[in-house]
């Protein structure tokens, strides 16, 4: 009774899994002394009898399936496994192409293994790269522009409530007694308005006020007076910090 390739009788059972005999075992351990240049040729010679092989199995596998039937034809050999490389072999042949040269040429499968790692390698250092040049821009970038206040809202003077100016500086104007300048700007009227008890106040009784004469003193007159009161009771830092820093 002829016999198969795969060592059963033929012809083989209607059973026969194709697919489980087209593929390749696990790798074997190599034998103790075995160099590498020795393994690399073994495997090259390995691969191509399995290829071999797998083109012959997958042959027979398509005449199976057609009307005709398989006629003659026949699996391949069996497939072997490889002989395995150690750790060790794996860095040296993917770090050193001079070792890849004098011991070559490699399996494909052990060439392909070595082109999918350099890949990854190169694609993970491009990833970090990229990833130290955005963190490098991120630091460098100036905050001018990200910080702006994009919603400001504008007052016009047309939607304001009109500026009162307050009592107590219509009855320092009746006694003479007359502020800076500055003093007269809206925000600094709309301020002493909105927060009268700012104010610094001195009252002097009328049997005081008639021991000079208001008419001789000017407008200088009334506010050196003024202060002066202030500095005697040692108010004029407060009254300064709290009123004309706070309102302009």
């Amino acid at each position: 009774m002829p016999t198969s390739r795969s060592n059963l009788p033929l012809p083989l059972p209607v059973d026969f899994d194709c697919d489980a005999y087209a593929t390749r075992p696990a790798d074997r351990l190599a034998p103790t002394g075995m160099e590498l240049e020795d393994k690399n040729a073994a495997n090259v010679l390995i691969e191509a009898s399995n290829k071999a092989s797998i083109v012959l199995t997958r042959a027979y596998a398509t005449a199976r399936a057609t009307a005709a039937g398989v006629g003659s034809l026949d699996v391949g050999l069996p497939l072997q496994g490889l002989w395995a490389y150690t750790d060790e072999e794996k860095v040296m042949l993917l770090h050193s192409p001079d070792l890849v040269t004098a011991t070559g040429p490699l399996p494909l499968s052990l060439t392909k293994l070595i082109a999918q790692h350099r890949a990854t390698t190169a694609t993970q250092r491009e990833k970090e790269r990229a990833d130290k040049e955005a963190e490098k821009s991120k630091a460098n970038q100036t905050l001018l522009g990200s910080m702006v206040f994009t919603h400001a809202h504008e007052v016009t003077p047309i939607i304001r409530q009109p500026v009162v100016i307050p009592a107590i500086f219509l009855v320092s104007l009746r006694h003479k007694v007359y502020f800076p300048l500055h003093w007269w700007t809206d925000r600094i009227i709309r301020k002493a308005a909105e927060s009268p008890h700012m104010i610094f106040k001195e009252f002097s009784r009328a049997e005081q006020a008639a021991t000079y004469s208001i008419g001789e003193e000017g407008p200088s007159g009334g506010r050196d007076k003024m202060r002066e009161a202030f500095r005697r009771r040692g108010r004029v830092e407060r009254f300064d910090a709290e009123f004309v820093a706070s309102g302009g």
